[in-house]
């Protein structure tokens, strides 16, 4: 009988294969990637929370995170625009609207 010749089947699966080189480097890119998603959501909601407080506190932390180019008018306007659904609109109001302290905005010189 061929069947009293053949060796037990083994119920062991082979050792997982050893990470290479290139697949470290790939999982340290993500991971990398990843920690610097997350302190940049960090921040953005760091922002968010000094904006509510403080509007210009609030602008100079995005622009110094460089979530804003630079301190410029249109810069400053398109964030909060684009932001609009994130941040408080009572503040984007008063950064937009008649505040003095918030010339830097509509292009005007802060003495």
């Amino acid at each position: 009988d061929d069947d009293d010749k053949k060796a037990p089947k083994s119920n062991t699966t082979p050792p997982p294969a050893r990470p290479t080189a290139k697949s470290e480097a790939a999982n340290s890119d993500f991971i990398t990637n990843y920690n610097q998603k997350r302190a940049e959501k960090e921040e953005f909601q760091n922002g968010e929370v000094k904006f509510k407080l403080n509007p210009k506190t609030g602008i100079l932390h995005f622009v110094k995170m460089k979530f804003i180019k630079e301190l410029e008018a249109g810069e400053v306007a398109r964030f909060l625009h684009t932001n609009k659904d994130r941040l408080d609109k009572t503040q984007i109001g008063e950064v937009l609207g008649k505040e003095p302290d918030y010339a830097f905005v509509k292009g005007e010189e802060v003495e």
